[in-house]
């Protein structure tokens, strides 16, 4: 039996990045790929507590079957990351999220634009100008949000103006009245449209904000590679020589990347010694380099004995990243020659549609960020990259 520790990416609002969907699309890329048609495959599902203080994964097994018998193949853990990124956002209001989100996306702008005027780092500038495209109208979306307050004043300030306390709230911002009924106007029809909206973009500012803590501070790190090493542990106390392989997709493959190969401190025993693979999909490694730059430089890889990792990218996400032909990206990253010829990191690009037949307004309308979610469909019997990832 395979063991599997899945970490999933940020944000379950437009596609099911679960670990039973997970599971669901591996079993139908298995069952594809078995020769033998009599086979039959169905999960099961549990949640199990690996640690003191309640902590639990989500744990979910394919069983393959015949006529006279049943077998346990693969045993999937999830790895709940998002819980400990986000945790200090928890029940904040949303100008608790955006103010500080608009302070760190304006801080970035710097970071962007000298990655544009850089040559040689493998970003490509197709990359780098949508990164700084998503980052200013990010900015706009957060001002847009922040003056929804004086907007919402300007609106009861006029329905109460003859109180002649509010008075001189009223003549304070008579000027800008038409401006903040506009705001307001226009914010009430757009959530008349979208009613989720404010939702979703409150938890995509926390999310982002929990990320650029977790990325310029380290903030939770310790937490959450503390969880990660507990579950692999429980996971290993199942029996003996007990493997595993890391399967993550979007910010999760930052997180396996920081635990296979931390900036100093060593990374557990069995981390070291009991990973047989690693698979990453959609690895946004170039992304934030544009963003946080240096951030994956200097790794140690401190006696890993991961064998095979698979990189699943696709030409049109604009967050993935491509690591074969870039000699210096992988050396920047580890830099040990030895290490690159006694690994294999295979490229696997995953393209739906031909690349070249994107748009210029296909790139406003953020179809290389859209793309992200384009390795699978929300509906588990479609089609997947994880037919690249299923061992036959």
């Amino acid at each position: 039996m395979k063991r599997i520790i899945y970490l999933p990416g940020l944000g379950h609002e437009h596609l099911d990045i679960s670990l039973k969907a997970y599971a669901l699309r591996m079993m139908k890329a298995i069952d594809e790929q078995n020769p033998d048609p009599s086979k039959k495959y169905r999960i099961e599902s549990a949640d199990r507590e690996y640690d003191v203080d309640g902590t639990t994964a989500g744990v979910v097994s394919i069983f393959e079957m015949d006529v006279n018998s049943e077998e346990e193949i693969y045993r999937l853990y999830e790895f709940k990351y998002g819980r400990f990124l986000t945790g200090k956002l928890s029940g904040s209001n949303i100008l608790y999220r955006f103010i500080p989100l608009l302070i760190i996306l304006v801080s970035r702008l710097g970071s962007v634009f000298k990655s544009l005027l850089s040559f040689g780092d493998g970003v490509s500038k197709k990359s780098k100008i949508q990164a700084l495209y998503f980052m200013v109208i990010y900015c706009f979306l957060a001002v847009y949000l922040i003056l929804l307050v004086p907007s919402l004043l300007s609106f009861i300030a006029s329905i109460m103006a003859d109180h002649h306390q509010l008075n001189y709230l009223s003549g304070y911002i008579k000027d800008w009245e038409g401006i903040f009924q506009a705001i307001l106007v226009s914010f009430s029809g757009f959530m008349l449209f979208m009613p989720r909206s404010k939702n979703v973009f409150s938890e995509m500012a926390a999310e982002y904000i929990g990320a650029n803590q977790y990325l310029s501070a380290g903030d939770q790190r310790l937490l959450m590679m503390g969880k990660l090493s507990r579950l692999i542990e429980v996971m290993s106390e199942e029996g003996t020589d007990i493997t595993f392989e890391i399967h993550a997709y979007s910010f999760g493959s930052v997180l396996a990347l920081d635990a296979l190969f931390p900036y100093e401190a060593e990374p557990s025993y069995r981390i070291k010694n009991n990973v047989t693979r690693l698979v990453t999909i959609g690895c946004p490694f170039d992304f934030i380099e544009i963003y946080w730059s240096n951030y994956f430089n200097d790794r140690k890889h401190s006696g890993v004995s991961l064998p095979v990792w698979i990189n699943i990218n696709s030409d049109l996400d604009v967050l993935s990243t491509k690591f074969d032909g870039n000699p210096a990206k992988k050396l920047a990253f580890i830099g040990s020659e030895q290490f690159w010829e006694r690994h294999q990191c295979i490229d696997v690009t995953y393209n739906m549609i031909n690349p070249k037949r994107i748009s210029f307004f296909q790139m406003l309308m953020f179809y290389g960020v859209r793309a992200h979610q384009m390795y699978w469909d929300n509906h588990v019997d479609s089609r997947s990259c994880l037919s690249y990832v299923v061992e036959s």
